[in-house]
């Protein structure tokens, strides 16, 4: 014997169903990411970090000024670089 579906349980298949058409749809429309626009003209490595002490580099922001605010996951520091 089938069971008949209740009002609610019928609200949550068809919100499934849209989220699943949804998914799809947005899947196969995705254009793929741009790629960087060329090579670096001159990198250069601005400074040395010590692990041991924790200094791993976790997040950076640059300043208008051009230095980099580093912050470093183990030691809860923050470090200016310029």
């Amino acid at each position: 014997m089938r069971k008949k579906l209740t009002a609610r349980k019928l609200a949550a298949l068809a919100s499934m169903v849209a989220a699943a058409g949804m998914t799809a749809v947005t899947a196969l429309t995705a254009s793929p990411a741009g790629a960087s626009t060329g090579p670096l003209a001159k990198p250069r490595i601005a400074a040395h970090f010590d692990l041991a002490r924790g200094q791993m580099p976790e997040n950076i922001a640059l300043e208008p000024d051009g230095t980099a605010d580093v912050t470093f996951a183990a030691a809860r520091q923050v470090a200016a670089v310029s």
